[in-house]
């Protein structure tokens, strides 16, 4: 009668074979370094356990699963059920109006998300719009009367803007 050695991993025991593992460690600390990935197929007994006074009964390669599992993959994806359209929450834009006076209003408190539009209401002196501190990348176009920039406002946060064109006109936002 031959004996097989067998080796051990953490989860299991198998037959040792060459073609799978690189060393000959019996029993060893250190865990076996397959060559390729498998799964053993061990019986089973009447009480759910593993009967390790058998052989496993087939030993599966993981390529092999992968191609049987892929059918049916494929078989599920072409059964979906309608997907109903995400319902978004309609985008509210607030307005600050650009004056001789200033930004009105001067102090805005907006919702994250929402958007911003200033409006140049100023007859004859343009406005340029600049975010400063964390709101540094936000700089509009040069405005004339009437003209708009928008800007969206994804962060929480207290965020502080400049008219560069008129000296010491400074708007905040607050979004919540």
């Amino acid at each position: 009668m031959t004996s097989q050695i067998v080796s051990a991993s953490s989860l299991f025991f198998a037959p040792f074979n060459p073609n799978i593992y690189s060393n000959k460690l019996v029993f060893s600390m250190t865990p076996q370094i397959p060559k390729i990935q498998f799964i053993p197929q061990f019986n089973v007994n009447t009480h759910g356990l593993i009967d390790l006074s058998k052989r496993p009964t087939k030993i599966i390669e993981q390529r092999d699963i992968i191609t049987e599992i892929q059918p049916l993959v494929s078989e599920l994806i072409t059964e979906q059920k309608e997907i109903l359209p995400l319902i978004e929450k309609p985008q509210t834009t607030k307005t600050i109006l650009i004056t001789h006076e200033g930004f009105k209003p001067q102090t805005l408190n907006i919702h994250q998300g929402e958007t911003v539009q200033w409006i140049n209401k100023r007859p004859q002196t343009k406005s340029l719009v600049y975010g400063v501190r964390s709101l540094s990348n936000m700089r509009s176009p040069m405005l004339e009367q009437d003209q708009t920039f928008t800007w969206d406002f994804n962060s929480k946060g207290t965020f502080v803007y400049v008219d560069s064109v008129v000296i010491g006109r400074i708007g905040k936002i607050i979004v919540e």
